[in-house]
């Protein structure tokens, strides 16, 4: 049961959730130099595995015990969950000592946070700590004397997100208080939209330069990927891409925002040329995917720069071309996309529900005239999902589909929209009887 954080008058705690699967928990406290008899209850339903207990005084310095046990268990004799030494406030001048709480950032790399904090005055080295945001889990260090005011933690695969805290290192060796612990991040991976929609990249990498970069490394933590569509031979597309340099070299290093370029030109010396000129990410010129994504994007003209949201693979905006590189606008696209139904990326989705199917339709290119309906195991309602053939269709036996022209998939569509059941949709529109 640890110590999250202490100030001058109020202490935070944490313990580990029952195995039963409880969600209700008992807190209660009592001072050190108390009996068994002297614990109070602070809570009997707590939907939480952490707890601030304020207004804390203790003028003898003893100290407080806290514990905690599922509130289903009414037994007096079940087990609390207890920690074993006193759990003590700051004194008023080490609160005034005390550093703020580190600001913690994506890392702009997969799995990873950045951690900055202020400097200390009289220090070289700070400890810096950090802490699953999982209930009882402790405090530990990770780096017990590191020079500077910034770290970037790698690796971090929690979906919970972490907390980090630091003190600075006393030259007298004497110990300080640690700072305010941060609000728990979690670090971002590689989405499974962008997995869905780099699905067929034939090595499974972007290049960089002339090295090839696996897909997690190359776009994972991003906070936003954006895909450009441009070629050498139009002007307008070289004195696009002269401006995206200058503003991708500005984000510095730890950048949360990547480019894919997706070369329209008419051959692979032509790409290579032009290629030379940008220092972001590009799909090979003879791998499918980058015809398959300019498809998705519908792209008719060049340049083009579509913003997708890293988190979720969405399209935010279809073409930034010709306006402010405005990050935060696209913050607020973002928020207001996720506050919206669920998204179902497979390149472009439409999502459809019945009574008793939900269809993921997935249209490549507008001008497909051939998909397969294939069945996928289904959990809690069947999923079926489009996936596009080049001509010739093949067989309603091939990996257990069926075909559907674009005719019969709107008609699909149609179907959906007035909650009909799949299988007679499906029959009406293959004039089954």
């Amino acid at each position: 049961m640890p110590l999250i954080d202490a100030t001058n008058d109020s202490i935070t705690i944490s313990w580990p959730g029952p195995l039963d699967g409880t969600t209700k928990y008992v807190l209660q406290y009592r001072r050190a130099d108390q009996d068994e008899s002297a614990f109070q209850t602070l809570s009997d339903g707590l939907t939480t595995t952490q707890a601030r207990k304020k207004h804390l005084k203790d003028a003898n310095k003893v100290g407080f015990i806290f514990r905690a046990k599922s509130a289903s268990s009414n037994d007096d004799d079940a087990p609390w969950m207890i920690h074993s030494e006193p759990f003590h406030l700051l004194s008023d001048d080490d609160e005034l000592k005390r550093l703020p709480c580190p600001v913690v950032t994506l890392g702009g790399s997969n799995q990873a946070l950045q951690v900055q904090w202020s400097a200390a005055d009289n220090t070289t080295a700070y400890e810096l700590q950090m802490r699953e945001n999982v209930g009882g889990e402790p405090w530990k260090t990770i780096a017990a004397s590191v020079s500077g005011t910034e770290v970037r933690k790698k690796n971090l695969t929690s979906t919970q997100g972490y907390q980090f805290r630091v003190r600075p290192v006393a030259l007298d060796g004497v110990e300080l208080p640690f700072s305010l612990p941060s609000e728990p991040v979690v670090a971002l991976g590689l989405s499974q939209g962008l997995k869905n929609l780099f699905n067929s990249l034939e090595k499974g990498s972007l290049l960089r330069g002339e090295t090839h970069v696996s897909l997690a490394d190359a776009l994972g933590g991003k906070e936003f990927v954006l895909l450009y569509a441009s070629a050498h031979w139009c002007g307008p597309c070289r004195q696009a891409t002269s401006m995206l340099v200058n503003w991708y070299n500005s984000l510095g290093a730890s950048k949360t925002i990547e480019v894919v370029f997706l070369s329209a030109d008419h051959d692979e010396s032509s790409f290579r040329d032009y290629y030379k000129s940008m220092p972001w990410l590009a799909v090979e010129f003879d791998d499918d995917t980058r015809e398959q994504l300019m498809g998705f994007l519908q792209v008719k003209g060049i340049p083009q720069l579509a913003v997708l949201d890293g988190r979720t693979g969405r399209m935010l905006e279809t073409n930034a071309i010709g306006k402010p590189f405005n990050v935060n606008r696209w913050r607020s696209l973002a928020a207001n996309a996720n506050q919206q139904e669920p998204y179902h990326h497979y390149h472009k989705t439409r999502t459809m529900k019945s009574t008793s199917v939900v269809v993921l339709l997935t249209m490549l290119v507008s001008s497909a005239s051939a998909f397969t309906v294939v069945p996928l195991p289904a959990t809690g309602s069947a999923r079926l999902s489009m996936r596009l053939f080049s001509e010739p269709a093949p067989s309603d036996d091939d990996e257990g589909g069926l075909d559907l022209d674009l005719g019969e998939m709107f008609s699909m569509f149609d179907a959906a929209e007035k909650d009909e059941k799949f299988e007679d949709a499906l029959k009406k529109v293959k004039g089954d009887n």
